[in-house]
């Protein structure tokens, strides 16, 4: 039987439907896990309370005033806690920060009596492997573990005392180094009392570079500045750089070695050259520049570099010491003002 050719008004096609109405106005319910860690609005201004009130008690000397002002502050930013994310977010540690301002009337400043290092040396000693000793074995075991770190560290700082470009000495910068985030392994405790012996030593310098030192030629952009920096604060002594046309007569070649330092101490606190030691964590100064019209001038910014230069005048030789600063602009743009309710 011949099979019937259908037309193409025969074909069988799905029935036409509309595609379901999207309610646009419908939005996508927020995510659990988002809505549990998402950050309130006002949680910053409140946040800064805390902040503040750290600040205050980390000072070396506190009065009766600035202690009654950080406990209020720690309150303040409790209560309001609770108010922007409920009661449910309260933890103890909440609780024992309101007994802060206590402590330190009756015991002073927090830096004499706080416990970080005590919190140090119990996390040096945790990281001993005790292979599960009892019975007295695992006091034994430490204090094995201990005294053989503490022998390690002695000997490690022993190396240092040989010249700074020996074998010896280099090998000893090295296994600091290498064990400074190891705490509790080969020089971990070796690392711990070299920090706290610079802290120590630091607080009662008004002023001193760092032992640590290099000799090198200064890059082109601090080289002209520094000529330009020269010729300003001395206007009767102008120098040139080497490479470039004197402007006046009686100019003088600048030096372009100089010596540049790790740091700085000034009134026993630290300040990293950030470019010499490739980090910027200690970098950032407040000065007070007095103005030659009376007043003073407040700059902040970030140190760059710390360097001594030997320059010959007519005088004859001297030393000249100066910072390369990178300077912070005050921003003009809007802003919102998070200090104004504190």
């Amino acid at each position: 039987a011949s099979k019937k050719r259908k037309s193409p008004e025969d074909h069988d096609e799905p029935p036409h439907e509309e595609p379901p109405a999207v309610n646009e106005a419908q939005e996508p319910l927020p995510d659990e896990d988002d809505a549990k860690f998402a950050l309130h609005p006002d949680d910053p201004p409140n946040f800064l309370k805390l902040c503040t009130a750290l600040r205050i008690l980390t000072k070396r000397k506190l009065t009766d005033l600035e202690i009654e002002t950080a406990d209020g502050l720690i309150r303040e930013y409790g209560t309001e806690l609770i108010t922007l994310y409920g009661s449910a977010v309260i933890k103890p540690n909440h609780h024992f920060a309101i007994h802060v301002g206590t402590c330190a009337r009756n015991f002073g400043p927090l830096h004499d009596f706080w416990t970080f290092l005590f919190e140090r040396l119990n996390k040096v000693l945790k990281s001993y492997k005790t292979n599960n000793h009892g019975n007295g074995e695992l006091e034994t075991t430490f204090f094995q573990e201990f005294h053989r770190t503490c022998e390690i560290g002695r000997l490690t700082f022993s190396l240092q005392r040989y010249p700074e470009q020996s074998l010896p000495f280099q090998t000893s910068r090295l296994m600091v180094k290498a064990s400074n985030e190891e705490r509790g392994t080969v020089a971990g405790l070796a690392a711990l009392s070299q920090e706290l012996d610079d802290v120590n030593d630091d607080a009662v310098r008004s002023y001193d570079l760092s032992p640590r030192h290099q000799t090198q030629v200064m890059s082109s952009d601090t080289y002209q500045m520094l000529a330009r920096t020269i010729c300003m604060r001395f206007p009767l002594t102008p120098v040139h750089c080497q490479y470039e046309q004197p402007l006046v007569p009686h100019s003088l070649p600048l030096n372009p070695g100089a010596v540049f330092f790790e740091y700085v101490i000034v009134n026993g606190k630290r300040y990293y050259a950030s470019r010499t030691v490739g980090f910027n964590k200690s970098s950032f100064v407040h000065t007070i520049i007095p103005r030659s019209t009376g007043g003073v001038a407040h700059g902040y910014g970030e140190i760059l570099e710390i360097f001594q230069v030997t320059q010959q005048f007519r005088a004859g030789g001297q030393s000249l010491w100066f910072a390369r600063m990178r300077w912070f602009k005050a921003w003009e743009g809007q802003r919102d003002n998070v200090w104004k309710n504190l």
